[in-house]
């Protein structure tokens, strides 16, 4: 979902991986999502409902009642931190990132909701993709999908969602590569060595800039 459109898909695997079955996009109505993390990013739920109920029912091979969201990277604040060791236990875990989040990015975790991804370096430690969102924003999503009656998967910023895409294919292909995310009046950048994260930028583009910045892309 971004502030200019909402793009469904059904994803299945197809023997190598991840696939997309069936996908629609549907011009989003001005004003109904604003792309800011300060922000409440919706400001109409009942017409964002409408959108996406009237999308769901286009699609073909759509049977699940499960589904997950991906919100701009513009909502979030998206960190990728080292450590060399890590907690077992998941709340040990989730503490100690906060914690890191709050004292090396000065972000601010009262009332936000973290989602991070680790993935253990060869050498030693482990590498972490750690988003931070503005807790209301996220339930207001869940809501928004719990009374359309779906179960609702973690909603992660896109950089997350396109990775874990194209990875398993991108890493068959070689094991350094970058994903650069061009939506709306921003782009995000992924570089990935070894399998691991090791760099992430977000930039918003001015509309005079949008055609130069294409075509450096």
């Amino acid at each position: 979902i971004t502030s200019t459109a909402v793009r469904l898909g059904v994803v299945g695997r197809n023997g190598k991986g991840p696939a997309i079955l069936g996908s629609q996009t549907i011009a989003m109505p001005a004003g109904v999502v604003a792309e800011f993390y300060a922000s409440p990013a919706v400001t109409d739920l009942e017409r964002l409902s409408a959108v996406l109920r009237s999308g769901l029912g286009r699609l073909p091979s759509f049977r699940t009642r499960s589904i997950g969201l991906s919100l701009p990277d513009a909502l979030f604040r998206i960190q990728i931190l080292e450590f060399d060791e890590l907690p077992t236990g998941a709340a040990d875990r989730e503490k100690l990132i906060r914690w890191r989040l709050e004292k090396s990015a000065a972000i601010d975790m009262s009332g936000a909701t973290l989602r991070f991804q680790v993935r253990k370096r060869a050498e030693r430690g482990h590498i972490v993709l750690a988003s931070v969102a503005k807790q209301d924003m996220i339930a207001s999503f869940e809501d928004l999908l719990s009374g359309l009656g779906f179960e609702v998967w973690p909603i992660l910023p896109s950089s997350f969602s396109v990775l874990n895409f194209y990875a398993p294919y991108l890493e068959t292909r070689s094991g350094t590569y970058a994903l650069a995310q061009l939506a709306g009046g921003s782009y995000s950048t992924v570089i990935v060595d070894g399998g691991i994260p090791r760099f992430y930028r977000y930039r918003e583009i001015k509309a005079s800039a949008r055609e130069e910045v294409v075509g450096r892309l």
